[in-house]
């Protein structure tokens, strides 16, 4: 399974240097895990800058992996994981 933080779901909506190498991951979506707290990072970073639509649209995109709660005892076993 995989995990894109919020700066790397940023890269990949504003297409900035970096995004490239999160896509891969991004659109595997069967192994793509995302805490609920990078979609509340995302909205607040995308809406300073984006029509409300579009915001909506990234959030969809990232709702096609599998949304997890983070908490305590994942967020600290996604520390300890290994490649």
């Amino acid at each position: 399974m995989n995990v894109v933080d919020s700066s790397g779901w940023i890269e990949f909506f504003k297409a900035g240097a970096n995004g490239p190498i999160f896509k891969p991951v991004i659109e595997d979506r069967n192994q793509l895990l995302v805490p609920t707290i990078a979609l509340f990072e995302v909205h607040k970073v995308l809406s300073r800058g984006l029509p409300a639509d579009l915001v909506n649209r990234c959030l969809d995109v990232m709702r096609l992996g599998r949304v997890l709660d983070l908490t305590d005892p994942r967020a600290i076993a996604a520390c300890d994981s290994r490649p």
